[in-house]
């Protein structure tokens, strides 16, 4: 599994100024395109907090540190002096302290999977589950699996997890947060059942290899489907994208 996010980094000791220098470069998602939308002031104060707590554990003093983004804004790089001549633990707390959550890694891949509709459906499935990002309806009840596996789809492609770049931030939070909302504006309203004015034709037939069900909404919901979960299906069945998946729910609605 090759999550294409490698940290470079380089310790440079030097005696004769008793000091070491760590140098580190994060490589940001394909999608961070736009560092005026980072939160800057932000990004440094999580890094400064995490530097001096690594300070504070090993007891370093800090010449100098700078943060360089790259022309390309394809990268962000530290740079950072401490007194002394360092171990390489010391250095590697070092980096911890300034690298993204594990999770910028994991979403990063993920988003690829989508994207280019790699064979991940495995993998967001298990995350679903080790996350909790399992939703469920306005009575209580978990919704079905499809429904929250699509939610963590739509959260992964519609939003703007690939800023969140400091060790500080929680981006399982912050996608978990976005399937509460876009469960909340796109699924939770519909209170109605769908209604079967919505078929795949409007009558049982066949046309050549292919068996067109008049009434598909209804047949699933006397099957014990959710309206969330027909929803999915009858987009599913007429083959809509995730970005198009809106117009099935608003068509829906409509023929209620």
């Amino acid at each position: 599994m090759n999550h294409k996010l490698e940290y470079n980094f380089s310790v440079i000791p030097d005696v004769k100024r008793n000091s070491t220098r760590v140098e580190f470069k994060i490589p940001l998602s394909e999608d961070t395109q736009d560092f005026r939308h980072i939160d800057w002031e932000k990004y440094y104060l999580d890094c400064r907090k995490s530097l001096q707590a690594v300070a504070g554990k090993y007891g370093l003093e800090i010449i100098v540190w700078v943060i360089d983004p790259d022309e390309s804004f394809t990268s962000v790089s530290h740079y950072v002096t401490v007194r002394g001549v360092s171990s390489g633990i010391v250095s590697l707390q070092i980096m911890r302290a300034l690298r993204p959550c594990g999770a910028y890694r994991t979403l990063g891949f993920l988003a690829r999977g989508i994207e280019n509709d790699w064979p991940v459906h495995w993998i967001l499935s298990g995350t679903v589950e080790t996350q909790n990002l399992c939703r469920h309806d306005q009575d209580g009840e978990r919704l079905e699996a499809a429904v929250s596996l699509q939610l963590l789809m739509r959260a992964i492609a519609e939003t703007d997890w690939q800023r969140l770049i400091s060790s500080a931030d929680k981006s399982w939070a912050y996608i978990n947060t976005s399937t509460h909302r876009i469960y909340e504006r796109q699924y939770e309203t519909r209170k109605k059942s769908i209604s079967g004015k919505h078929p795949l034709k409007s009558n049982f037939g066949e046309s050549g290899d292919i068996l067109h069900v008049a009434d598909l909404p209804k047949i699933l919901k006397a099957s014990r489907f959710r309206n969330d979960a027909i929803a999915v299906l009858n987009a599913k069945a007429e083959g809509r994208k995730w970005r198009r998946f809106n117009r099935t729910l608003q068509t829906a609605s409509a023929s209620q």
